[in-house]
């Protein structure tokens, strides 16, 4: 029997940064966007960044937008990261489950391996698509911008709300 959940963003404990990353798909394959958004554990924004690909398959922009928000976190230098995706078969892939990769995405899986090297203490959390909402925004941005771009210490306008309601842990009831 399904039951009816809430989920809403969470960040992790201080001292960790939390990490959110999300590809959208216009089509499978098709034209694809890369979100990441990277936050303090209170919420505040630290950075976001887009990305496009001009055809690609879900699984691919996923695993894409989460190698960006990877190299993203590196670029600050930010020690602790957990990062919180909402594709739960990229998170079976990185976990170990290669019998799952898709070949095509065998490279990017090794990539995001490797960068985690670039964190002293790192978490790898599944959190339901409501509670990544702020990362689907950037994604589906990724597609309508049609190229990479970023923001640093000032959030971009069409993130605002997104932002606000996860600080204040807006959610949005689902059946699980």
């Amino acid at each position: 029997m399904k039951q009816l959940v809430h989920p809403c963003w969470k960040p992790n404990a201080p001292p960790h940064i939390t990490l959110n990353t999300d590809g959208a798909c216009h089509g499978n394959p098709g034209p694809s966007g890369l979100g990441c958004v990277i936050r303090t554990y209170d919420g505040t924004f630290i950075a976001a960044a887009v990305d496009f690909v001009p055809i690609s398959t879900s699984f691919i922009a996923e695993a894409l937008a989460m190698r960006l928000g990877l190299s993203l976190a590196a670029s600050y230098n930010i020690p602790q990261l957990h990062i919180q995706s909402d594709s739960e078969a990229l998170i079976s892939c990185i976990k170990g489950n290669d019998r799952d990769t898709p070949w095509a995405a065998a490279g990017i899986i090794e990539d995001i391996r490797k960068l985690f090297s670039s964190f002293t203490n790192l978490s790898l959390t599944h959190i339901y698509r409501e509670a990544n909402a702020t990362a689907d925004t950037l994604a589906q941005h990724g597609i309508s911008l049609a190229r990479y771009m970023s923001w640093h210490v000032r959030p971009p306008a069409f993130i605002c709300k997104d932002l606000y309601y996860d600080n204040i842990g807006v959610s949005t009831a689902r059946l699980v």
